[in-house]
């Protein structure tokens, strides 16, 4: 006898099921014979989830590569990591933050999780410095609290990025015009 996956077997079951009805509805057998073969439960089992857990010195390697990288793309990947590691978080929750849910009097930040439930997680002191200086490369214009950061500064836009289309991975904006009234030139 061949062993399947839970999911396999409930499929196999919910299949076996849909013909039993079909030839029910055909009239080979009565609705007694119908109720009795198709009264078979689902297969329960739990599953261990896959993957496994970071070491500390992992967690460590993490931040000391983003730390050592003093672009604006090294200092968006601490953050993100300091939300991650600090807070729990699922990698949608991260996505949805904006700038707004985060407070930076209180360390805090709502997160808007599964069935629109929203919670307040609090970030260690170093974890709201992270973002702090995210932010100050960022700009603390509304839109996503991560968003892409441009290798090459190219001059596109980052969709939702607080409207700064200049934001390069050295985080000093040398790329944008001279003419822009609403980026000067320092």
């Amino acid at each position: 006898m061949r062993r399947f996956l839970m999911t396999v077997n409930n499929k196999m079951l919910s299949a076996l099921r849909g013909v039993l009805k079909q030839a029910w509805r055909l009239g080979l057998f009565d609705a007694d014979a119908y109720h009795r073969a198709a009264d078979v439960e689902n297969v329960r089992a739990s599953t261990l989830l896959s993957g496994r857990a970071l070491t500390a010195e992992e967690i460590r390697a993490l931040f000391r590569v983003c730390t050592e990288d003093r672009t604006a793309k090294g200092v968006r990947d601490a953050a993100i990591f300091a939300v991650f590691y600090g807070c729990g978080l699922r990698r949608t929750e991260l996505v949805r933050l904006t700038v707004d849910d985060f407070d930076p009097e209180d360390c805090s930040i709502v997160v808007n999780g599964k069935h629109r439930k929203q919670r307040n997680v609090y970030l260690t002191e170093s974890g709201c410095r992270l973002i702090n200086c995210w932010l100050g490369h960022r700009g603390a214009e509304a839109g996503p609290l991560f968003c892409p950061v441009r290798q090459t500064g190219a001059k596109s836009r980052s969709p939702g990025c607080g409207g700064n289309p200049w934001l390069t991975s050295s985080g000093d904006g040398k790329n944008r015009p001279e003419s822009s009234p609403s980026h000067p030139t320092t």
